[in-house]
């Protein structure tokens, strides 16, 4: 009997921190990496996230195209964004893994596993130094 209540305790404490990791601004930031899908080429993304209050907002680049998030909510541990005015560019539902969004991007009958990870992926060039 003192197993499960560990174990009911530690679940517990477990959701408890991931909703409270979410609810903190620790949310907020740049995120890239890739969208892949099979049959189809990796597709490089960043993902803009702004927490003001709980209100998740920002923007999803994905190529060329720009897709404001409509709707970003915190449940059960994920965090799910609706791409688009009424979710017309599918939902991107992810779970905080390691400082990384890991998770899957569904738009219409299209499923993509999205890795997304903190921070900014352009690398500084070095300059030659000049003789």
């Amino acid at each position: 009997m003192k197993y499960w209540i560990r174990v009911i305790a530690a679940a517990t404490i477990l959701a408890f921190a991931t909703v409270a990791a979410f609810a903190q601004d620790t949310l907020s930031g740049k995120y890239v990496g890739v969208a892949k899908s099979a049959g189809a080429q990796d597709a490089e993304v960043t993902l803009e996230l702004k927490n003001e209050g709980g209100k998740i907002s920002g923007t999803l680049m994905s190529g060329q195209t720009k897709t404001d998030i409509s709707e970003g909510t915190v449940l059960d541990g994920k965090l799910v964004l609706k791409l688009g005015e009424a979710a017309k560019d599918g939902v991107l539902t992810a779970k905080m893994d390691g400082g990384a969004l890991v998770g899957e991007w569904v738009a219409g009958s299209q499923r993509k596993a999205v890795e997304l990870k903190r921070g900014d992926t352009t690398t500084a060039v070095a300059e030659a130094p000049v003789n």
